[in-house]
């Protein structure tokens, strides 16, 4: 990431491919940054347990990375 910071945006998926959950869109200041995901859809329910996707985008590059939600 640029250390002037960009725009970033971090998302659940499920295995299905639909959108559970956004947990950041929007421009960050550069360097290392956070995020946490309490296991909840975009309305506040309780998700599933099983495997996720986290999408990762910011300064040009996606990333994916699996989840395990385990209850």
């Amino acid at each position: 990431m640029p250390a002037g910071g960009a725009r970033v945006k971090l998302e659940v998926f499920d295995l299905r491919g639909r959108r559970v959950a956004v947990l950041a869109d929007g421009f960050t200041a550069g360097g290392t940054q956070s995020a946490r995901w309490f296991g909840r859809d975009a309305e506040g329910r309780p998700a599933s347990p099983g495997v996720y996707i986290c999408r990762y985008e910011a300064a040009g590059r996606a990333e994916a990375r699996k989840l395990m939600l385990v209850r």
